[in-house]
């Protein structure tokens, strides 16, 4: 018999040009006690190898570059002389493995190959290699000078495998050993003399005469499976190997046949086989999008699931993509392999992809590292979830919930706007009556255009806030946000409330959506009004914090840093109660009408997308404390925004179509541009602006439009004008377009765009740079009022 300790010492090749999957192979392999091992990603080496060292066993990977696997299969046919190939073939395409066979392979192993698969069959095919080998060497003591000899059938009676031996002309047993009584369940003295057909053995008779018909022609046959009926009519699975052998000095030969029982290796194949069956099942059809990857981003397996996830036509056209190029940024992919070489493996961790054509798949993703004995990161198995639909409902939930906010704020804003009016219009009349006092007209023009200016930042503070866009994380200064909330919340909430800034200097930048900064800001804020009805001191902190700190109140923490948020008010508190459901959506202590209950279930749902922290502190009649902390990025890359000079700038001698619906604008826009030499046509609406240029197109080098106009937009009448002119040269005005908006016009031809309210320095220095062919860059908004 072969113990367990003689098939581990059996002497193991493995060949594969990915060094990864050798590692791996390799550590499974020690790991279940093998202790023979040799690997090489040089095919051309194989069969030198093998000549050498005359492995028991070489797993083969069938697609390598230069020499595949047939090719090296195809050497080692000329190094084994006794004509058993000692190879199990690994391979991912399913139509190579009937291939492999054909051509000598023993067995083969499916990519991607499960630890239990590999050590069974590494093991059966073990076995059956070193009895090949006993079994030679018993034909070798067997057979001398080709004659059997009582020495040698004591050797052959005591075989540790069922062997017989057999006449061929009439196929009469000879001898049989002990494993062959016991196997067929017969005695020696009642199969000696008699016909292989007497015992009724072969369950299939045209295996039997296929095993003929090969071994006249060839002599032998090797590794061939059947089925036999023992005595008692129970049917066993055996791999057989027939040899002819000429007896000297006779004129007759003999047949030695080998058998070895593998009905239970066949079960426990056909059980794998099917558990492999249900396993690629599951995996074909899995809505999760499920994968195996290389460190270095090569995808090995991939299932249709993931194929749709990420907009490829197919698995194979999955798999020949890199999964590194799925990330928008390499920093981002160099983030998620710090963290899965960190723990090992990431639950439901939020990330953004890039699908095949280049637009954003929101997923949250389960990923499992696979490390080899020095702890390296040999591979990646993802299990990926399209949180798409999910992202937006949030969105959209956030959009409304901003609205919501600024509902609360009407009001205050609109006395605002009143007050704002209210003094305009009051100097405006001073102005009237202050012609012959040239200081006072000073003051009184000074005043008004810093009322204006006051009213512009209002509008602006408002659009960016209400303005529905995707969330963008952008290098965002904490205290200018706190800053520009105080100021909207300075005019709008009663003055009974007085608004302390406690704001720690040179804070670092965190990575945020500006824009959802405010919300939550304005949020907590109005909260914290509400909780005031009779006044009070709402307090706005920030400060920076050590992890060591916050990770006192969450254990979890990662980053180095944090800024700290802190709002806090002298309202009424709130029980343990209350404050344990806040953070659920529509839960409101408000009376019915005044609220939804979405603010702070908002609030923290932005912490957690911006894998923040919050925290509060309340208690009945002695105000509440929001604590938030956001994480500082280890590396600060804080664009520091220049201050626009008022310079001169320099006017011309062009034409310019105006066009403009509001007359006071429209009169405006014209005699500043004159005062700067330039020629000045006029269009109050969409329609007469096609009619003029269709008559001055020639004489027009610049078109500067409103996009709100009557009968056709600015948007429309620049379409009409550069289907008309190809090198128009356009820019567009307006108060309340969305980012998007305006990307979108200027990739069509716009050369530049303009907020409105206008003023002389902005307007002069956009004409000039489309004039001069100069592109500039187009922020929103292109100058912050006042």
């Amino acid at each position: 018999m072969i113990s367990s300790s003689d098939i581990l010492k059996g002497s193991i090749l493995i060949v594969d040009d990915h060094q990864t999957n050798v590692l791996l192979l390799e550590q499974m392999l020690r790991n279940a006690g093998y202790v023979s091992i040799t690997s090489t990603t040089n095919p051309s080496e194989v069969c030198e190898l093998h000549r050498k060292n005359c492995y028991d066993l070489i797993l083969l990977d069938l697609q390598m570059p230069v020499m595949d696997g047939f090719q090296v299969m195809e050497g080692l046919k000329h190094i084994e002389t006794d004509g058993y190939l000692p190879v199990l073939v690994i391979t991912a395409q399913p139509d190579h493995t009937l291939r492999a066979l054909n051509a000598g392979a023993k067995d083969f192993i499916s990519k991607p190959f499960d630890l239990a698969e590999v050590l069974i069959r590494v093991h059966n095919l073990l076995e059956v290699r070193l009895l090949h080998r006993k079994t030679k060497e018993l034909y070798d003591q067997v057979v001398v000078e080709k004659k059997v000899s009582d020495q040698q059938l004591r050797v052959f009676r005591s075989g540790p495998v069922a062997m017989s031996i057999t006449t061929v002309a009439d196929e009469r047993f000879i001898d049989v050993n002990e494993r062959y009584c016991n196997f067929s369940g017969y005695a020696r003295e009642e199969i000696i003399g008699r016909r292989i057909k007497d015992l009724n053995l072969w369950v299939n008779p045209e295996d039997r005469a296929s095993v003929v018909q090969q071994l006249l022609k060839e002599g032998a046959v090797r590794g061939f499976e059947v089925k036999l009926r023992r005595r008692s009519g129970e049917v066993r699975d055996v791999l057989a190997s027939f040899e002819l052998i000429e007896l000297a000095g006779e004129n007759d030969r003999v047949l030695i046949s080998t058998f070895i029982d593998i009905t239970e290796r066949k079960s426990a194949e056909e059980a794998l086989k099917k558990s492999e069956e249900r396993y690629r099942n599951f995996f074909e059809d899995d809505l999760t999008g499920d994968f195996m990857s290389t460190p270095d981003g090569e995808i090995i397996s991939c299932n249709p699931a993931f194929a749709r996830i990420f907009g490829f036509a197919s698995v194979g056209e999955a798999m020949a993509y890199n999964a590194n190029n799925l990330f928008p940024a390499p920093e981002e992919r160099e983030t998620f392999m710090r963290l899965l070489n960190h723990e090992k493996k990431l639950e439901y961790y939020e990330v953004e992809y890039l699908r095949r054509d280049g637009s954003s798949v929101y997923c949250v993703e389960n990923a499992v590292g696979i490390f080899d004995a020095s702890g390296n990161l040999a591979q990646i198995k993802g299990y990926i979830f399209d949180e798409s639909k999910r992202k937006s409902l949030e969105n959209q939930l956030i959009q409304a919930q901003k609205l919501e906010s600024l509902g609360t704020l009407a009001s205050g804003i609109a006395h605002d706007f009143n007050n704002i009016l209210g003094i305009v219009l009051g100097y405006a009349t001073l102005l009237t009556r202050q012609t012959s006092n040239p200081e006072n007209m000073k003051l009184s023009i000074e005043t008004v255009v810093k009322t204006c200016r006051r009213g512009a930042a209002l509008v602006n503070q408002l659009l960016t806030f209400a303005r529905k866009a995707e969330p963008e994380l952008t290098s965002v200064k904490l205290n200018d946000s706190v800053i520009e909330i105080s100021k909207l919340l300075s005019e709008t909430i009663t003055k009974t409330i007085v608004i302390n800034l406690d704001l720690e200097q040179e804070l670092p930048a965190i990575s945020a959506d500006a824009t959802q900064m405010h919300q939550v800001l304005l949020n907590l804020c109005v909260n914290a009004r509400d909780a005031m009805p009779n006044g009070g001191t709402l307090t706005i902190a920030t400060h920076l914090q050590q992890s060591d700190v916050v990770r006192k109140k969450f254990p979890n923490v990662a980053a180095r840093q944090y800024v700290a948020l802190i709002v806090r008010d002298a309202g009424v508190g709130m029980d343990e109660k209350t404050r344990s459901r806040i953070f659920e959506p529509f839960f409101t202590t408000k009376e019915r009408g005044k609220g939804t209950g979405l603010g702070l279930s908002v609030v923290f749902g932005i912490m957690e997308s911006h894998k923040g922290y919050i925290a509060v502190d309340s208690e009945p009649g002695k105000g509440t404390t929001f604590y938030l902390y956001f994480p500082v990025p280890e590396s600060q890359d804080i664009e520091q925004a220049n201050a626009e000079t008022q310079k001169e700038i320099p006017g011309g001698d062009e034409t310019i179509l105006v066009v403009e619906d509001e007359e006071a604008i429209r009169e405006l826009l014209k005699t500043f541009l004159q005062l700067a030499g330039y020629t000045v046509l006029i269009a109050v609406d969409g329609r007469e602006a096609i009619e003029v240029y269709d008559k001055h197109w020639e004489d027009i080098d610049l078109v500067l439009a409103d996009n709100g106009l009557p009968k056709l937009s600015g948007y429309d009448i620049f379409r009409k004008m550069k289907s008309k002119n190809s090198k128009l040269k356009f820019i567009l005005a307006s108060g309340s377009v969305e980012p998007e908006r305006i990307s979108e016009i200027l990739r069509d031809g716009a050369r530049d765009f303009i907020e409105k309210p206008y003023t002389v320095f902005k307007v002069l220095r956009a004409v000039r740079s489309v004039l001069d062919h100069e592109q500039t860059e187009i922020l929103f908004p292109l100058e912050k009022a006042g």
